[in-house]
């Protein structure tokens, strides 16, 4: 008998319906801490299944901190972790996926971006958050 394998292809990524990102618009000083960089706010009436967070940084802000929380203080990402933990040089040749986590962002509330700067100013449009996910009702 002719024995036939069976593959299942997955792709590797949920499906998304909605992405939602911000930059940081002002520059951050070398050796400041946990600096409210940017905030990304939800635009729309309805809430935000956030399923994956990208995060993009410029060359030689590595080993900057980031941490995520919501309007209520609380950590999406706790305490600081390094850039290169969770995220990519914006002109890196091999890409991570998005970072999976799975929370909601109710309507009209943000998600606060706060940075630390080790050994390099963080100049305006260096690090980017992409928040990815589906509207719900």
């Amino acid at each position: 008998m002719d024995k036939k394998t069976q593959i299942n292809i997955q792709p590797n990524r949920a499906e998304y319906n909605f992405l939602l990102g911000e930059k940081n618009g002002k520059a951050i000083d070398i050796d400041t801490s946990n600096v409210l960089a940017f905030s990304i706010k939800n635009p729309r009436d309805e809430n935000f299944r956030v399923l994956g967070i990208q995060l993009r940084y410029a060359d030689g802000l590595s080993d900057c901190l980031i941490s995520i929380k919501d309007n209520n203080q609380k950590s999406i990402i706790e305490g600081n972790v390094q850039f290169s933990q969770i995220g990519n040089r914006t002109n890196a040749d091999i890409t991570r996926d998005e970072l999976p986590v799975n929370f909601l962002l109710l309507n009209k509330k943000e998600l606060m971006i706060f940075v630390t700067s080790n050994k390099q100013k963080i100049e305006p449009g260096q690090v980017n958050v992409t928040l990815f996910g589906k509207m719900e009702p």
